[in-house]
């Protein structure tokens, strides 16, 4: 007997010792991938720091690419009409696929085309195939200069794991001015590296050299920036400068441009010049373009609604009233449609101000699916519209504290009411927030803790007095309850022209036309970076947001 209990102790003993061993395994698994993820997060943010170092290759494991080597392609670059035909694209895309038949192209052995479809000049094409499934991983890194970060990004596959045999490409990241040394990885499942090529490409005869670096005021590692690229549109290029202020990618347009762009599901859909749409794939190509009817005036103000349709802001060529129509334009037909005309939506309004900018619809947001939310830059107002879509559009409702706007009833009896939001409750009493002066780039934000009928509208606040602060105005609207509530806000540079904001995740990104400058902010209203934006083409500049290319140039 007593010889069993003294097997079943050791036995215990000894499951217990497997156990302890076993939890600390795993939590040391555990914290070891908690560091990987973090490190991989922070190779991410694209400035210096300690997992960021700058590599040493040896010069034997580095292939040239470059025309006279033969090992890199290029094709005759078009003028801007054409590089943003379907047309044009599908006749590159030929091409390439001649390209790829001619020879069999691996890992080793990768085809290189420089922009070939005219649409990124900092664009390198790149095609191989590989026996097993796997997804690129790559890292590019200027020589002789430390400053300038390593860009690290992994390539969107287009596949449910990001693993394929067949992969088609456009690598961004390269830096005009500069030797950039590509690091490409071929990774299978969980990261695991397969093989490692390094090659060095020579731009610094670049067009794009002296606008290849920002001034930047620095980052701080308490304080640190969400991951993506700020998108800048300009008179020549929308341009996408990383967190470091170093240029990566530049899309060509042309001039009077709307400044924002949009991710679709695996592309970007963007104005390349005044009324004039393009929207283009990971690897650059055209897919869709179109143009606005010569009926209207593009007032490069716009909004996607996630069925083919560009809602955007308009004035009709031949009115005598600006910035004060809503269009459709059809992705799929090209056919423009006139959705909403604010005069007739607000008659009596419009009678009492007969003037040319009598309402200046300043910028407009999806709220579902016929539904939008404008801002109007001269009663200080947002305005929501729904069925715009359909034969009889509505205003629901009006946020607005002007007296003109009061003045008539049929639009006071729209206005929600001005209130604070506390636990769960709505109180009049304590809403002594200012109210909005000229407010522009409207987001609306769902948020599944709210109750039905609430959301958040996010959006740029402009101050009456010169040299004061802008805001960052996060407002709740209740639509049942007929309130609206100011949840969160934060001082912004102000910007009599134009000037943006946007949520980003916890950060909030701004850009101050005033300044000529695009700035970072946590959510306590700290200042984590801005980029100085004054030596590029700047006549054009009204806003500035940021993308992270998820799911069309990066995984």
């Amino acid at each position: 007997m007593k010889h069993v209990i003294k097997t079943a102790l050791i036995t215990s003993l000894v499951m217990l010792v497997l156990a302890t061993a076993s939890v600390v395994a795993l939590s040391c698994v555990s914290r070891s991938n908690e560091k990987k993820a973090k490190n991989e997060q922070l190779m991410e943010l694209d400035f210096v720091n300690t997992v960021n170092e700058q590599e040493e290759f040896q010069e034997n494991a580095v292939t040239t690419i470059s025309e006279e080597a033969g090992n890199l392609k290029s094709m005759k670059q078009e003028k801007l009409q054409t590089v943003y035909s379907v047309s044009h694209s599908g006749k590159v895309e030929k091409q390439l696929n001649k390209w790829k038949k001619r020879e069999k192209h691996t890992f080793d052995n990768p085809l290189f085309v420089w922009n070939p479809f005219g649409t990124n000049v900092l664009g390198l094409y790149v095609y191989y195939e590989t026996p097993e499934r796997s997804y690129l991983s790559y890292t590019i890194q200027v020589g002789n200069d430390e400053t300038v970060p390593n860009f690290n990004r992994s390539i969107y596959e287009d596949t449910a794991d990001n693993l394929d045999v067949t992969h088609e490409h456009q690598m961004i990241g390269l830096v005009p001015g500069k030797v950039n040394y590509i690091v490409m990885k071929e990774c299978t499942q969980g990261g695991k590296i397969n093989a490692v090529n390094v090659y060095r490409l020579d731009l610094t005869e670049h067009v794009l050299s002296k606008e290849a670096i920002l001034p930047n005021d620095g980052i701080s590692d308490s304080h640190l920036p969400e991951r993506g690229l700020f998108a800048v549109a300009d008179k020549k290029y929308l341009r996408f400068y990383d967190n470091s202020g170093i240029l990566r990618a530049a899309i060509p347009t042309g001039d009077k441009h709307s400044a924002h762009m949009e991710e679709l599901e695996k592309e970007i859909l963007f104005s390349y010049a005044r009324g004039k749409y393009a929207v283009l794939s990971g690897i650059g190509k055209v897919t869709k373009q179109v143009t606005l009817s010569s009926k209207y005036v593009d007032e490069q103000e716009y909004t996607y609604n996630e069925y083919g349709q560009i809602w955007l802001i308009a004035s009709e060529k031949k009115g005598s009233t600006t910035k004060d129509q809503i269009v459709s334009l059809d992705l799929n037909t090209g056919k423009t449609k006139l959705l909403i005309d604010m005069k007739k939506i607000w008659k009596k309004l419009y009678q009492k101000n007969k003037n040319q900018d009598w309402i200046q619809l300043n910028s407009i947001a999806l709220s579902g699916s016929s539904d939008v939310i404008v801002s109007s830059g001269k009663y200080s107002s947002l305005i929501k519209l729904t069925g715009i879509t359909g034969y009889t559009p509505k205003v629901q409702y009006v946020i607005s504290e002007d007296k003109t706007l009061a003045s008539i009833l049929s639009i006071k009896k729209k206005r929600l009411k001005k209130a604070s939001y506390e636990d769960g409750a709505w109180s009049e009493e304590d809403a002594d927030f200012s109210g909005l002066y000229q407010p522009c780039s409207l987001t609306r934000v769902d948020d599944f803790s709210l109750a039905e009928g609430q959301y958040y509208i996010v959006l740029y606040n402009k101050n009456k007095k010169s040299g004061k602060s802008a805001k960052f105005y996060q407002l709740l609207v209740d639509e049942n309850a007929g309130n609206y509530g100011l949840q969160e806000k934060g001082d912004l540079a102000n910007s009599e022209k134009g000037g943006s904001v946007q949520l980003l995740n916890q950060n909030r990104v701004a850009f101050s036309g005033a300044e000529k400058k695009v700035a970072e902010y946590d959510e306590t209203g700290y200042r984590i970076q801005s980029l100085d934006l004054s030596k590029l083409a700047s006549g054009q500049l009204t806003e500035c947001r940021k993308y992270t290319m998820d799911g069309i140039w990066f995984q």
